[in-house]
């Protein structure tokens, strides 16, 4: 028998084991019979799909060449090249995944002689002058050809100094310079004669009146490294009047005379008559004032004997300048001086001269130094007046780099290489 232990541990173990399936059990639903309601499955997680793999693509032979046809089209003529910011280069020919090791390019069948791989791109070739650049995209596995025009550069003569071998003598104005003509599509070079001169005379253009003494003469400054002019002037003195000191007494029947002394060499005497009145003198009429006195001359009247007194009387001298002696023309002149007398008295009118010049030639300015000149051209300057000599010379050349024109250079490119088949091949794969 069990004990009542057993049996009160057992009714409780029941007893739980009955509320445990009074949970689980579902409610009744009323009109259904008292069947239980259905329940729902618990969700789950779907299994993973594994991706379907995709098979590798075989990859395309790669050809051993490509060709163009070089086209006008190519070059582009708006100066906005993508590569170069000119006009005078093609637009790119690109060939894509290359794999090779070395780039062999040819143009209307003549090899460009490369003179590297792709590795040291640039390089240059000596066909029809035309300039190639290779640059490889190493992550594209590209290489673009680009074609650039030739360099029209060229080298011309033209003319950058003359040697003066005999600078002549006796110009009165600067000579004229002439080159020999440049060759045919060149351009004559032009200068100017820089020509140093030294006074040779003075032209009087006004003679001035008044001066009772020669006016000094003033020559402008001679330019730094010159020498400035020295002369003297040398005026017509004439007689202009007499003043009488003394008229004198003289018999009434006798009428004295009037003489001048005479002037220097290359002048002439002045002569005039008395006026006379009952006793003696009273005045002189000046029939020729004379010339080239450089100082009023004496004057002397005739007499007729004792006890009678001579007149006396003081010729006022009327100069004007009718040359000037050059002492020194000076040196270094480019252009004939100013000449500057002294003011005339009160009264009088101031000499105007005009300085004439010898000029020889000293340099030669270049304006304009031409161009296309292969050997020095002569040069020659405008024959020197009569007594003169003609200035020599010798023209001296200089070459300067000129051109790389970007539309002469289109235009090359376009009508020498319109039409030719440009290959690449690659090698070495």
């Amino acid at each position: 028998m069990r004990s009542k232990a057993s049996v009160l541990l057992l009714a409780m173990v029941a007893g739980i084991a009955m509320m445990a399936c009074a949970r689980m059990v579902p409610p009744v639903t009323p009109g259904t019979g008292g069947e239980p309601a259905p329940t729902e499955p618990a969700p789950t997680e779907p299994a993973p799909i594994e991706p379907t793999p995709t098979p590798t693509p075989t990859p395309t032979p790669q050809d051993d060449q490509k060709s163009w046809t070089i086209s006008k089209a190519h070059f582009r003529d708006d100066g906005v090249n993508i590569l170069s910011q000119t006009s005078n280069r093609s637009e790119p020919y690109v060939w894509d995944r290359i794999t090779g090791d070395d780039v062999r390019v040819s143009i209307g069948g003549n090899k460009l002689p490369f003179k590297s791989t792709r590795y040291q791109p640039v390089f240059e070739s000596d066909f029809s002058g035309a300039e190639w650049t290779v640059t490889p995209k190493f992550d594209a596995g590209a290489v673009v050809l680009v074609l650039t025009a030739p360099d029209q550069t060229y080298s011309l003569g033209e003319v950058a100094s003359v040697t003066i071998t005999d600078g002549g003598s006796g110009y009165t104005s600067v000579p004229t310079v002439t080159f020999a003509a440049a060759p045919s599509g060149g351009t004559t070079a032009t200068g100017t004669a820089v020509a140093s001169g030294s006074v040779d005379e003075v032209t009087i253009t006004t003679a001035g009146s008044g001066y009772t003494s020669v006016p000094t003469v003033t020559f402008a400054a001679a330019p730094s490294g010159g020498t400035t002019a020295t002369g003297t002037a040398v005026g017509p003195g004439s007689v202009d009047e007499v003043t009488i000191t003394t008229g004198g007494t003289y018999p009434s029947w006798y009428h004295p005379t009037v003489t001048f002394s005479a002037p220097p060499s290359g002048g002439t005497t002045a002569t005039g008559t008395v006026v006379r009145d009952s006793i003696g003198v009273t005045s002189v009429t000046i029939t020729d004032g004379g010339s080239g006195y450089m100082s009023a001359p004496t004057v002397t009247f005739s007499f007729s004997g004792s006890p009678l007194t001579r007149a006396r009387g003081t010729a006022t001298l009327h100069t004007g300048v009718t040359s000037v002696t050059i002492t020194d023309g000076g040196s270094g002149y480019t252009s004939a001086p100013t000449v500057t007398f002294a003011a005339a008295p009160s009264g009088g009118t101031t000499a105007v001269g005009t300085a004439v010049m010898q000029y020889s030639v000293g340099s030669v300015t270049i304006t304009d130094g031409g161009n296309g000149y292969t050997s020095a051209p002569t040069v020659t300057f405008a024959a020197a007046p009569s007594g003169g000599t003609t200035a020599t010379g010798t023209a001296l050349l200089r070459f300067r780099r000129r051109g790389n024109d970007q539309y002469r250079n289109l235009y090359w490119a376009r009508q020498t290489l319109y039409g030719k088949q440009l290959l690449v091949q690659v090698v070495g794969k």
